[in-house]
Order: structure tokens, then C-alpha cells, then sequence
């Protein structure tokens, strides 16, 4: 005992840096002043801005768009005004603020470098930065992070719709996958519902099962108070309704659309639907066009 800082307990003896926690429990045994790394990317959660997403932490000494916050801090790093997303976890915390105006992994919104700080002082929306792809380890199997169980949980739903700006400057989103029996009465896609969005330059492959009466690779439902945009976005894959007596909206791109302008889209869709189906859409209403 005169030997072991933790006579009580006997899975640690060692406390190396001091800090009160044994070394085998100590993430950092050698640093008095961290103990945990709840998200396992190195940076200890008291130096940690982001602790539980391993895609943020500390500033990293590069700041590309000269607005003084470091690009590994920084949401907005080429200060377009529009939220970056490298990654799937990214992509998934949209949902987390569907306006646009900060980034939210679960923990609050952040709003660190946002715009220039000269002519663009907020973020209006999200930008897709590389390629994304659902089948993280390229074995065509169904045991990713979002596509086991019921797969993706479209972004938006009935009670809080995504209203915001999605520029996928042309990068695809590959390998959705949804197989969703519980969501009836909610729009499925990969956005669920919108209301008065604007989504450019994106590409979509996967493959949607579902039993709800609005269903879209793209988004399920749009409704809108001025108006809906989808320009240059395509999909290619699969959308088949699991409700035999499904009567809904079912498109290649949009189940359903409110005041919709879609413009230079391409679908190449295999859809297994009833009632109103399409191949761009499902149906579109109230001075909508394709």
C-alpha cells in the first residue's frame, strides 16, 4: 500500500502525472492536465473545442481564408458563407440545425468563422466538400455507420422541416441506403421534408425501401411560402414503396413539390411505385416547373 497510489482499487497502482486518475484508466497518463478523449482523435477533452467529434479540435496553424479562425476550428473555411461537410458525421449533424446558420454536432451550435467577417458575417447553408460514400469499407454489404438496421434517417422531418441552402459543388453522395418501415406519414430521402430550400450541384447512388406516401432520393416532401430550387442534381439507383397499397407521391428526386423549379436534372431510376410516381418527381403543384 505504501507503494500504490490506489490501495482500494485494484486495477490501478500508477499515477504518473499526478492528476488523480490511474494510468490505465488516464488517456493521457503523462499529462496532469487531461484524463479523457471522448472522441479519440489525440486532443484531450479540456483542449478539445469539439471533445466528442473527432473531426474538430484545436487550431492547427493554417488559416486558408484569412478570417483569423484556424481551418480545423474553422466552419467555414473558404468563407462562402456556407457550412463545410467532409464527412458522413458531418453530414448527418445537418439535422441538427436544418436553417444553416451555425453547425451543430449535438452539443450546441457553432458558429467560429462564418463568412469572410466582411461582406458575409453568417452562414446561410452547407457545402458538400468531397465525395461521400455509405459503404465506408467497399464491401457492398449493409454494416456501415448509417446503413444497417433502417439505414439513413432522412434530414428534416413533418414537425421541423430542413429550410436552407445545399451546395454539392458537384461531389456524389454514394451508396444511400434507406429501408425504412416507420416513417408513413414523414417524407423519405435523403432529406425528408423542406420547406423553401435551394439544392445545387449534387449527386446521388443508393437504393430506398420504404413504406411512406412521399418518397424521393433527393427529398421526400417540399413545401414552400416563396419557393423551392433543384438544379443540376441527378440519381441513379433504386426507389421500390413496401406498401402494396401505397397511394402517395413517389419520384426519382422529389416525392412531392410546393412551388418546385427543377432545372437540368438527371435520373436513372428504377421505381417500384403506385398512385403518382415519376421519374423526376411525383407530382409538383402551384407554379412549379421542370
Amino acid at each position: 500500500d505504501n507503494a500504490d497510489r490506489f490501495p482500494n482499487d485494484d486495477t490501478e497502482t500508477i499515477d504518473t502525472d499526478n492528476d488523480g486518475m490511474g494510468d490505465n484508466a488516464d488517456a493521457f497518463p503523462n499529462d496532469g492536465t487531461e484524463t479523457t478523449d471522448t472522441d479519440a482523435d489525440g486532443v484531450g477533452d479540456n483542449l478539445d473545442l469539439y471533445p466528442t467529434d473527432e473531426g474538430r479540435s484545436i487550431a492547427d496553424g493554417v488559416d486558408a481564408d484569412n478570417d483569423g479562425i484556424d481551418d480545423n476550428i474553422d466552419i467555414d473555411d473558404n468563407a462562402n458563407g456556407y457550412i463545410d461537410i467532409y464527412t458522413l458525421d458531418e453530414l448527418n449533424n445537418v439535422r441538427n440545425n436544418l436553417t444553416g446558420n451555425a453547425y451543430n454536432n449535438g452539443n450546441g451550435d457553432i458558429a467560429l468563422g462564418c463568412g469572410d467577417g466582411s461582406l458575409i458575417t453568417v452562414c446561410s447553408g452547407y457545402e458538400l466538400m468531397n465525395d461521400l460514400n455509405f459503404d465506408e469499407n467497399n464491401d457492398d454489404l449493409e454494416n456501415d455507420s448509417y446503413n444497417t438496421g433502417e439505414g439513413w434517417a432522412p434530414i428534416g422531418d413533418a414537425s421541423a422541416s430542413f429550410e436552407s441552402e445545399f451546395e454539392g459543388n458537384n461531389f456524389t453522395i454514394y451508396n444511400l441506403y434507406i429501408n425504412n418501415s416507420s416513417l408513413i406519414d414523414n417524407g423519405v430521402g435523403l432529406f425528408g421534408e423542406g420547406n423553401d430550400i435551394t439544392i445545387s450541384n449534387l449527386h446521388i447512388t443508393g437504393s430506398i425501401t420504404a413504406q411512406s406516401d412521399l418518397m424521393g432520393a433527393l427529398v421526400g416532401n417540399l413545401t414552400a411560402s416563396i419557393a423551392n430550387t433543384i438544379h443540376n442534381v441527378s440519381f441513379i439507383g433504386d426507389i421500390t414503396v413496401s406498401d402494396e397499397n401505397g397511394s402517395g407521391y413517389y419520384g426519382g428526386l422529389v416525392g412531392f413539390g410546393e412551388i418546385t423549379n427543377i432545372s437540368d436534372c438527371y435520373v436513372n431510376v428504377d421505381l417500384d411505385a403506385q398512385k403518382y410516381a415519376g421519374g423526376i418527381a411525383g407530382q409538383l403543384i402551384s407554379d412549379s416547373s421542370v
